[in-house]
């Protein structure tokens, strides 16, 4: 995840890099439900990203609707060292800074969103192109049987 360009500044002085990365281990293999945890060093810091102030998880669940329409919830903790600063609970609370995460999830839930219509679609143009070639393998073994 690449760090907004207004926060890149505050992040470079808090020691973070421009593009976060963390590492998490996934506790279900998959759909329609999935939970995950970030992994930690042994230092007991966050794997792939030691300077955060937080233990990211959470879970995914996935209902279908109608075939290609799904209904998504998606949970994520963010938990917070004990005891944790009131300046920092402070700063997380912020107008500013919960419409920055606010627009950061919105967005990345729309391109995640945009990238399973897209995937849908070549699903869908994929399994017509299959059931055209067998339907016309169909017709010529038909044909050829007569």
């Amino acid at each position: 995840m690449r760090v907004p360009r207004g926060l890149r500044v505050a992040a470079r002085i808090l020691g973070y890099p421009e593009k976060l990365r963390w590492e998490a281990e996934l506790d279900s293999p998959g759909l329609p439900y999935m939970n995950w945890t970030s992994v930690l060093d042994a230092t007991g810091r966050l794997k792939g990203l030691p300077n955060a102030a937080f233990e990211p998880a959470g879970s995914l669940s996935v209902v279908q609707l109608r075939p290609g329409v799904a209904s998504m919830t998606l949970t994520l903790r963010y938990a917070l060292p004990k005891p944790t600063p009131a300046w920092t609970i402070a700063l997380i609370q912020s107008p500013p800074v919960q419409l920055i995460l606010r627009n950061r999830m919105t967005a990345g839930m729309e391109r995640f969103a945009s990238t399973m219509r897209r995937e849908w679609l070549e699903y869908c143009s994929a399994t017509a192109a299959v059931e055209a070639i067998h339907a016309e393998t169909a017709k010529v073994d038909t044909v050829s049987i007569r």
